[in-house]
């Protein structure tokens, strides 16, 4: 995290590390979020950045994004249609997708 944003806060949400960074930005894995539910303060984040998006129809990752009440959240996901009936976009703001062509050039190009 140095290397992409030195000057910027970070904590984290881990086994064995339970730091938000209330300046910055706290980096979580769902399963550790999920765990820690009691401790994290639903108002606590003013921004969700949600990666993987896709899985946000099960159980667990719904009951992550239900406890927080974020002014955005913003759902990220290179796989938005899922094989199953179930809907990503009930907890996230937006879900939307750039045309895949913008991204099948070479490194580099568009």
């Amino acid at each position: 995290m140095k290397r992409i944003a030195p000057d910027f806060e970070h904590g984290f949400i881990r086994p064995g590390e339970h730091r938000i960074e209330p300046e910055g930005f706290t980096i979580g894995m769902i399963q550790t979020v999920y765990n820690r539910l009691d401790r994290l303060n639903p108002d606590a984040f003013d921004c969700v950045i949600i990666d993987e998006c896709h899985h946000a129809a099960s159980r667990t990752w719904r009951t992550v994004l239900d406890h927080f009440q974020p002014r955005l959240r913003l759902g990220l996901t290179a796989t938005p249609e899922r094989l199953d009936p179930s809907r990503i976009d009930h907890s996230i703001v937006e879900v939307g997708q750039w045309p895949r062509q913008q991204f099948t050039g070479s490194p580099g190009t568009a």
